[in-house]
């Protein structure tokens, strides 16, 4: 049932519902209670018996009148009555194709919202259509998430048709790809497209994680599964790398390889400098194989390196730090595979070193020497009208 109510101090309202008749008193400060005579625990549900009673009726009326004064009657009407679909990812694109008498005028999508409305109102509506018989609010197109795209008739004075049917009052009707709407008296179609293609990336993305996932809960069941294996399979960050502080500015890679070899296997060094002025931070990050390794160098914290008392500590790294980490290894690792590569040919093939050399850099070559020409023509050709302007002015001279 809907209460409407009037701006005077104390209005009673008789009504009847599920527990019988019932007078609810707007007092001042606007509060709705729900006034019973009988103690019953019925009655002191939905309503006050003096001073006791959970009023229930009284702030389901107080809702419906914030809901009305606030014109949002009509959506917690949808979100009451259906399952909204909530994840955007989740929800299809929907185009209208308007045509009139065959021929193609006008076309419209809807996404990113869960529910449309449509009809003649710009201000509430979604879509607008200006025919005369067409209802402020004539319909609504929405997302369900039991039963798919759907199209709702709102009480419209002149109805919608699908595929020539009327639609009932406020009565879900699901939607597909080619059918058919008509809103009112209008002629024009509205042809229903449907695009599911998201909605099905996101769909397969889904199974690849769950393949993922069970992969690795596969992997687990391994009874001889090390520590640190279990731990990068859990997503775990693995506590190897050590931070090194109040380090020299001449220290290089090669002294805390040095410094830190007996501790256990070093997988990577890493000394940050300065952006700017390119000088080192005094600061370094060292990541070993194990756990146990840079545990063991913690112990090294307060020893002398190049005659300053280094700081170590276990460095607490974030898991785009230690990726960005294995990126710059494994580039340090190639680079140098190819100049180990590298070096390796010329030694087993000295004669080809410079012919390779010179073919590498030939274009180049050529092209510098062909601008090297050119300017020293140029310049010759200035030298030459150089010293011809001053024969004639010598001439000029003498003659005077």
């Amino acid at each position: 049932f809907f209460c409407f109510f009037n701006d005077t101090a104390t209005t009673e309202i008789y009504t009847r519902s599920i527990v019988g008749s019932v007078r609810c008193v707007q007092e001042t400060e606007r509060e709705l209670i729900n006034m019973l005579g009988e103690v019953s625990d019925n009655n002191l549900f939905w309503g006050i018996i003096g001073n006791k009673g959970q009023n229930h009726l009284g702030r389901i009326l107080e809702q419906i009148r914030k809901d009305l004064a606030d014109d949002l009657e009509l959506e917690h009407w949808l979100f009451v009555t259906f399952q909204l679909q909530e994840d955007m990812k989740s929800v299809p694109i929907i185009k209208f194709e308007v045509t009139k008498d065959n021929v193609l005028v006008d076309s419209n999508t809807f996404d990113g919202k869960s529910y449309f409305f449509l009809g003649s109102q710009g201000r509430k509506c979604d879509y607008t259509m200006a025919h005369p018989s067409i209802s402020r609010l004539h319909a609504c197109l929405l997302h369900d998430q039991e039963n798919g795209t759907i199209i709702l008739d709102l009480g419209s004075k002149a109805g919608t048709w699908l595929n020539g049917e009327k639609l009932k009052v406020c009565f879900p009707y699901s939607l597909k790809t080619g059918m058919q709407l008509t809103f009112g008296q209008s002629s024009r179609k509205y042809v229903v497209r449907i695009d599911y293609t998201a909605v099905e990336n996101k769909f397969a993305q889904e199974e690849k994680n769950l393949e993922k996932e069970l992969q690795r809960l596969q992997k687990l069941e391994n009874p001889h599964l090390d520590k640190d294996s279990m731990k990068e399979l859990l997503g775990l960050v693995k506590q190897d790398t050590v931070y090194v502080g109040n380090l020299g500015y001449s220290v290089t890679e090669d002294d805390l390889r040095e410094c830190f070899k007996g501790c256990g296997k070093i997988t990577s060094v890493r000394i940050p400098d300065d952006y700017m002025t390119k000088r080192k931070k005094g600061y370094a990050f060292i990541t070993f194989e194990t756990e146990a390794a840079a545990k063991q160098a913690k112990r090294h914290s307060g020893i002398l390196l190049l005659d300053r008392k280094i700081k170590v500590s276990i460095a607490d790294k974030k898991p785009e730090v230690e990726s960005r980490i294995q990126k710059e290894t494994s580039e340090k690792l190639k680079k140098k595979d190819k100049e180990l590569a590298r070096k390796d040919f010329e030694h087993r093939h000295p004669g080809h070193k410079r012919s390779r050399r010179k073919s590498s850099y030939s274009e180049e070559s050529g092209r510098h020497k062909h601008h090297k020409k050119e300017s020293r023509k140029r310049r010759r050709s200035r030298n030459k009208s150089g010293s011809e302007s001053d024969s004639s002015k010598s001439d000029s001279s003498k003659s005077n």
